[in-house]
Parts: C-alpha cells; sequence; structure tokens
C-alpha cells in the first residue's frame, strides 16, 4: 500500500475469525472478602471509619438510633417548610401567568396551544387558494 500523506501506513485492525477471537476480560478482583461477624475477634469488631466499616446489630442501641432518626425527621420537615415557602410566590406568579393565558385563548386547560381560528379566503392577505386542475 502506498504510503499516507505524513509518512505512515494505514494500521488494519485484525478481523474477529473463529481462529482469531477476542482476547477474554481480565478476571475481577474483589474488594474484600465476605467475613462472618462471629469469626471477628474484639479488635475487628471495633467501629471505624472507612469503607470495611463494620456494625454488629446486636451492640446497635435501639434508643440513640430512634433519637437519631427523630433528629433527621425534624431536620428534613424544617428544610422542607423553608422550602415551600420560598417556592410559594414563584408558583403563584406560575398560576397568574397560566389564568391569564387561558383567559386571552392562547392555551387551553391542560396547557397546550390553541390554534387560532381559520380566517375566510376573502380575509387572506394572499388572497384565495389557487383552484386545482384535475386530470
Amino acid at each position: 500500500m502506498p504510503d499516507q500523506p505524513g509518512g505512515h501506513k494505514p494500521t488494519r485492525t485484525p478481523r474477529r475469525t473463529p481462529a482469531n477471537p477476542p482476547p477474554p476480560p481480565p478476571p475481577q478482583k474483589a474488594i474484600a472478602e465476605p467475613v462472618r461477624i462471629e469469626d471477628l475477634d474484639d479488635d475487628a469488631r471495633r467501629p471505624f471509619h472507612g469503607l470495611t466499616n463494620v456494625v454488629v446489630m446486636d451492640e446497635l442501641e435501639v434508643a440513640s438510633v430512634a433519637v437519631a432518626i427523630r433528629e433527621l425527621h425534624t431536620a428534613v420537615t424544617e428544610y422542607m417548610r423553608m422550602a415551600a415557602r420560598a417556592i410559594r410566590p414563584f408558583m403563584e406568579q406560575v398560576k397568574h401567568t397560566h389564568q391569564a393565558l387561558v383567559e386571552a385563548d392562547l392555551i387551553d386547560d391542560k396547557g397546550k396551544a390553541t390554534r387560532p381560528p381559520d380566517r375566510p379566503a376573502w380575509q387572506s392577505k394572499y388572497g384565495p387558494p389557487a383552484r386545482r386542475r384535475s386530470r
């Protein structure tokens, strides 16, 4: 084959045939080996931060979890109330705009644009449509 401009020869990727199968994907490495909690010694049961943190359910205090859930619920509720107060004026403006567009007959109740009524041909600025000739 002749050289291409720039001095390099075109390269071809080999065809995939039964004699030339694609290479197998590399084996997946496990992120962590599964471990039973009963097999852990006291050192491994101690909580620490990171991806390998182990939470032992029998040591979990139900009361502290209930307190944490109540605190989270209170914080999320307060955030939602603040967001509703902030969004309310905008949504009222959207409602008034929608009502004005419906009253002007520019959109229907569902928000789709309405088509203006067709004018008779004598009102058209282009005149009446050309007659079609049948053959």
